[in-house]
């Protein structure tokens, strides 16, 4: 990766790499610091392997020291200089972080050994970067476990710039130099739209986090510096999409990490966006398949067809391959798998060396895939449950809930009710829940969606219908607030 973004740096001299509201930097800049902070870094211990995490808001001193870690030899971890400190330190310790990079706003965890990011920029700049291969670590990210303890994925360099090389040949995004950058710097797509950006030569506007969730400074940061594209869960996009649909023409749409509704997909296009749908687990870099959305579609959108270097393998319950159009679970190989989690701990369950495909991660999801590659999410493995006898998928109920015209976001799951036993829960964000048709009018509507789609065994026992709905750092939805909002109702 180093080498990919220095190429495209050494053409675009002079050039705004990182805009926010408050500075740009050009990447002269932004190299010079990073080298400057790489030679610190150098100085205290780091090298070729380590990894060293950077503690900052997102904002162009992140991004150099990104850079710089590379540059020293090192992976980086973002560290959400918000997260709570028993989480800090659970990330410091199991990823074995021996050196921060952070302001002097951040409050040390035990485990930190810090270097302020500005008396860095002091030091002389590394001059030898360290020889970085294909297969290093390149970055950590850390997703929740089902153990209830987050788990960090470490990730190479072949499979970020895999991911990358396969979007630069797409015209569409190619001919889309300034991106605009709303995630978290905990969720994996903040990576990409970080680092593909700077392969590309192009500029990333980064947006703070006060101006993520307010449509109108983002209409601003997209007219003031010509957005050409943005990366972002469906949740996010639907806020603005809904509230600030004429900042979103000509502006490529990148929905990923949810589930696309048909009616978002008919919003965006609507509003004059481009609309892709992107699929990827962070265990296999970012995105692993992209699909294109040039007109309004029903059901959920197809997750797509695997990127160059990516492959799919489909299999049933007795591990043998799928035939088209028949779901299984979908096993990814390629250049994108990661050398898997931090320590040991459910390697062996995720990630597999198959003599036939290489080193494969085991997804949990449920794909189908028809004669020319294209896949459809059908649930997770996890979310396969059985009530009244009956095995369900929670995703194929979730999806189906989606089809209402006002339906945002959905969610099911089993409640284990004293008295009647197993309840089948669905949740249901609707807009404008308040303004015109009363709730029972909407449950009926949303019964009668779910009747025509659905098998009656799958249909739920308990609707609820919300407005507000319960989101995560990296804006996906927060199932436990939601069942905990209302299960104990």
């Amino acid at each position: 990766m180093p080498d990919l973004i220095e190429r495209a740096a050494a053409n675009s001299s002079g050039k705004a790499a990182v805009i926010t509201s408050e500075r740009t930097v050009t990447y002269d800049v932004l190299f010079d610091r990073a080298r400057r902070i790489a030679g610190a870094l150098r100085e205290h211990g780091v090298r070729p392997g380590d990894i060293v995490a950077v503690c900052t808001r997102r904002d162009p001193d992140y991004v150099a020291s990104a850079l710089a870690v590379w540059f020293a030899g090192g992976a980086f971890m973002p560290l959400d200089p918000g997260l709570p400190e028993a989480r800090k330190e659970y990330m410091l310790t199991t990823a074995g972080v021996h050196v921060t990079l952070a302001k002097g706003d951040v409050d040390p965890s035990p485990s930190m050994k810090l270097l302020d990011v500005e008396q860095a920029w002091q030091h002389e700049p590394l001059l030898d970067p360290a020889a970085v291969k294909a297969d290093d670590p390149a970055f950590v990210i850390y997703t929740s476990g089902s153990t209830g303890r987050p788990k960090g994925v470490v990730l190479t360099h072949r499979g970020l710039a895999g991911t990358i090389n396969a979007l630069l040949a797409r015209p569409v995004l190619r001919a889309r130099p300034v991106g605009l950058a709303v995630c978290a710097q905990t969720f994996d797509v903040s990576v990409f739209d970080m680092m593909y950006t700077l392969a590309s030569g192009g500029t990333v506007v980064l947006a703070d986090p006060e101006e993520r969730v307010d449509p109108d400074a983002i209409a601003g940061l997209v007219r003031d510096h010509g957005v050409g594209w943005v990366a972002a869960t469906p949740t996010w996009m639907h806020m603005l999409v809904t509230l600030r649909p004429d900042c979103l023409r000509g502006v490529l749409a990148i929905c990923a990490g949810e589930l696309l509704t048909s009616t978002l997909v008919s919003l965006l296009l609507d509003a004059g966006a481009v609309v892709w749908n992107a699929y990827g687990p962070t265990e296999t870099t970012v995105f692993t398949a992209i699909h294109e959305l040039p007109e309004a579609i029903t059901g959920a959108a197809p997750v797509g067809r695997m990127l160059a270097g990516e492959i799919a393998i489909i299999v049933d319950d007795n591990g043998e391959q799928c035939p088209p159009g028949e779901p299984g679970m979908l096993y990814i190989g390629g250049c994108g798998v990661g050398l898997g989690y931090v320590g040991t701990e459910a390697n062996s369950a995720s990630f597999i060396d198959d003599p036939v495909y290489g080193r494969l991660y085991r997804t949990g999801d449920i794909i189908s895939q028809d004669e020319t590659g294209l896949m459809r999410f059908i649930g997770r493995d996890d979310d396969q449950v059985k009530v009244r006898g009956f095995r369900i998928e929670l995703g194929e109920l979730e999806s189906a809930a989606l089809e209402h015209s006002r339906a945002r976001n959905s969610a099911a799951w089993v409640f284990d009710a004293p008295v009647l036993g197993p309840v089948l829960t669905l949740a249901v964000q609707m807009d404008d829940l308040d303004a015109e048709a009363p709730e029972a009018t909407l449950k009926r509507e949303l019964t009668d969606v779910l009747a025509a789609r659905l098998p009656e065994y799958m249909l739920p026992g308990r609707t609820v219908l919300l407005g507000d709905w319960p989101t995560n750092p990296n804006g996906k939805t927060d199932k436990a607030a939601l069942r905990a909002l209302i299960d104990q109702e």
